[in-house]
């Protein structure tokens, strides 16, 4: 028994060093990582945001919410449409998108209106995140070691939405929006300039969301 768990743990540490070894795929991590800070922003700080420095009711509030989830809806059919683009176009578009919204957004306080078209541009560039934020990880990561990144990613994503709410809520407590909206923004022209760069990377496969659903229905049997 003490020896088949040794086995075990030195086979875990393994994979785990295999996993920090691909380069690509830690790349893509960083990039996740500051687009889950920005994908936690419309959910975390937009409401109390809105709510303090725009009057805005919570019905209006609400129908923010529902123009969300009425255009991230429509997932499935963009999926499809997007299927051949690669996935470090649809990041960075992502945060030039969210780069966007959350300028808008921050001038929502002298025009309540914008925070409507904000969240609009917010949803369209949620369009292409969904995709992407999965599919890289299937596309970049070994296939023996894929179920470890997986979970290196779900990681990822629990830091990029914990301190990101943290630091959000932080700088709101503090009435500093400004630094919250412009920090959103820079932290976004980042990401989308960080994606960019993996086009000049040596790709082994292509970065499509196709050939990731291809490889997955393959693994599958």
């Amino acid at each position: 028994m003490h020896n088949g768990h040794h086995t075990a743990s030195s086979r875990g540490r393994t994979g785990l060093v295999n996993v920090l070894r691909n380069r690509r795929f830690l790349a893509s991590q960083v990039v996740l990582l500051l687009a889950v800070a920005g994908f936690t922003q419309f959910q975390v700080s937009v409401p109390p945001f809105l709510r303090s420095e725009a009057n805005f009711p919570e019905r209006a509030l609400g129908l923010l919410f529902a123009l969300n989830m009425l255009v991230v809806g429509a997932q499935v059919l963009v999926a499809r449409w997007i299927g051949k683009t690669p996935l470090v176009y649809l990041l960075a578009g992502t945060g030039l998108g969210w780069a966007l919204a959350s300028t808008v957004i921050g001038f929502a306080p002298k025009e309540p209106l914008l925070a409507f078209l904000g969240a609009l541009l917010y949803s369209v560039a949620e369009l292409l995140f969904v995709p992407a934020a999965g599919g890289v990880v299937i596309a970049l990561a070994d296939l023996e070691h894929r179920a470890r990144s997986l979970a290196f990613s779900s990681v990822v994503w629990a830091i990029g939405e914990g301190e990101s709410a943290w630091i959000a809520g932080t700088l709101l407590e503090r009435g500093t929006s400004l630094a919250l909206w412009g920090g959103t923004i820079a932290m976004m022209v980042v990401m989308s300039f960080l994606a960019w760069g993996f086009v000049r990377w040596p790709e082994p496969k292509p970065l499509l969301q196709s050939v990731v659903v291809n490889e997955v229905g393959t693994d599958d049997g």
